[in-house]
């Protein structure tokens, strides 16, 4: 049967309180911070029931939960044995895991039998990264076949690295205590740029900045530019609000987005683009490349683009499309900032 239970979503500005709380250390228990956070990250999407699992001597365990029947954690436990669940595989490989519809062939059979136990018959597991690896799982469980796309894979995916960076703010030692078999993650200018909006209040132009400033750094030698995008008369319109690498006269000027990049701003994005001077449009002022790769990813907030980040090198030292992945999960950090300005 379909859980039928109503789910209160939770607002960014709950969602930044919270992480605003590991940073700040004002609550004397870290366990309290933690609940709290699971309880508005399994409402931001949309289930009722879910826990976080933290490494233990030899497999995760479950430490918090959210939702569930009284006996679930402990019967999660007790009922491990040595074949890995899909949450496992979502700390290993550091990626969003989404099982649309859990099916006995396809995981374990001690999982199966617990998940169908409680009638669960979906779920979410996001991985929370740290700058030294992943230091847990957040996972959320629906009573009905659940589907998920690929924008909201991606903003899972930064809501697991922004509770890394936060809880490395803070000091937490779980988040210095990755086993030994996790692979280092470069995360770093991530996590600063979590703690720096985290900290403090800031207004819209200051994310742009700081944004500008982390993609500027993380991505030696490259221009950026990052602003709000409009559709103009049936062209989409970027409003350059900072820039790195472009005179400071183009900065609050509006251009035209070339066609190929348009196409990048899509999701899964379609790859850095290659562009002549003859293909930059209206870009040519600022880009002042005879060729270019070039990069951009969409700031979103209720699936909903409000801002945009490009970052071009020369084509003699290009830009891959692991830096176009940065790039989004910095686009993801900086879209859940900017709408909380």
């Amino acid at each position: 049967m379909a859980d039928k239970r109503t789910v209160d979503r939770p607002d960014l500005e709950e969602f930044l309180s919270a992480l605003s709380g590991f940073v700040d250390k004002k609550d004397a228990s870290p366990d309290s911070n933690y609940l709290k956070f699971l309880d508005i990250f399994c409402r931001s999407v949309g289930s009722a029931e879910g826990h976080l699992l933290r490494p233990g001597a030899a497999q995760l365990t479950s430490a918090s939960s959210f939702g569930v029947a009284p006996a679930f954690e402990g019967d999660f436990n007790s009922s491990r044995d040595d074949a890995p669940s899909p949450i496992d595989d979502a700390f290993s490989t550091h990626r969003v895991v989404a099982i649309v519809e859990i099916v006995a062939s396809d995981v374990p059979a001690w999982f199966f039998k617990l998940t169908a136990r409680y009638g669960y018959k979906a779920l979410v597991a996001v991985p929370i990264i740290g700058r030294h690896g992943p230091t847990g799982v957040l996972c959320a469980y629906y009573r009905d076949v659940c589907l998920f796309d690929q924008g909201t894979l991606e903003r899972l995916a930064s809501i697991g690295r922004m509770l890394g960076g936060a809880e490395g703010s803070a000091d937490n030692p779980a988040a210095k205590a990755a086993p030994a078999a996790a692979v280092p993650v470069e995360t770093g200018a991530e996590d600063e740029f979590v703690t720096g909006f985290t900290a403090h209040p800031y207004t819209k132009i200051q994310v742009f900045s700081s944004l500008v400033a982390t993609v500027g750094q993380a991505f030696p030698g490259a221009s950026v530019i990052c602003g709000p995008v409009r559709v103009v008369s049936g062209e989409l319109m970027i409003t350059v609000a900072d820039g790195s690498g472009v005179p400071t006269s183009m900065v609050s000027h509006r251009f035209a987005l070339p066609d190929t990049l348009r196409k990048n701003l899509g999701t899964p994005p379609s790859g850095p683009a290659v562009l002549s001077a003859a293909q930059q449009g209206a870009l040519k002022d600022l880009i002042k490349l005879p060729s270019a790769t070039v990069i951009c990813r969409p700031l979103m907030w209720q699936g909903k683009m409000q801002a945009a980040v490009i970052a071009w090198r020369p084509d003699d030292a290009p830009l891959t499309s692991a830096d176009e992945q940065r790039l989004g999960r910095f686009a993801s950090i900086g879209g859940l900032a900017l709408n909380a300005s």
